[in-house]
């Protein structure tokens, strides 16, 4: 069995908690896209001013969740990902759309390359899955934009049904992940 189909019963468990299912994602993003080091999951506020990371793995495989940013502190990035729903920066740094991002969040945590890509819930944006490389900057090759929007789509499967328990619910998103 495929890492994909793996995933796809892990999420529709209904013994799983939610924190199981996120891990059991961003897993198998960092098993499938091997250039990503730092994977996280975020979801849109209502308005789309802002996004909370729901969960996620540092390069050491730590699982982190609670960040928040700010459409009004990255509008280039919102703006971007919200029109175009995926975002391949290998030049993270230098890159229009992200390189808002580089005093307060890619020189702290080392990140040179950005693929993101968003999953949605009833046609409507909901949040991004987002691949950090860090170190040096690195070319995403075309099979990992696949994997990625393959791991977005069976995700959606996920948020669906539990979007309206985090939507824009910081306080009760964060209790879940614990």
């Amino acid at each position: 069995m495929d890492a994909f189909n793996k995933l796809s019963i892990a999420i529709s468990n209904p013994k799983l908690s939610i924190k199981q299912k996120l891990t059991a994602i961003c897993q198998t993003i960092k098993k499938e896209i091997k250039q990503s080091h730092r994977v996280s999951l975020w979801v849109f506020n209502s308005d789309y001013s802002e996004i909370v990371k729901i969960g996620g793995f540092d390069h050491e495989n730590q699982f982190t969740y609670g960040d928040t940013l700010s459409r009004s502190d990255y509008p280039e990035y919102f703006d971007y990902i919200l029109t175009h729903e995926s975002l391949k920066a290998n030049k993270a740094r230098s890159n229009p759309a992200t390189s808002c991002f580089n005093k307060t969040y890619f020189e702290q945590k080392n990140i040179y390359s950005l693929l993101d890509f968003i999953y949605h819930n009833d046609f409507e944006p909901t949040g991004i899955i987002c691949c950090e490389a860090i170190y040096s900057e690195i070319e995403w090759a075309p099979e990992c934009v696949k994997k990625l929007k393959r791991v977005a789509n069976i995700s959606s499967i996920f948020f669906s049904k539990n979007i309206h328990n985090i939507k824009g619910e910081k306080e009760v998103l964060l209790r879940s992940t614990t």
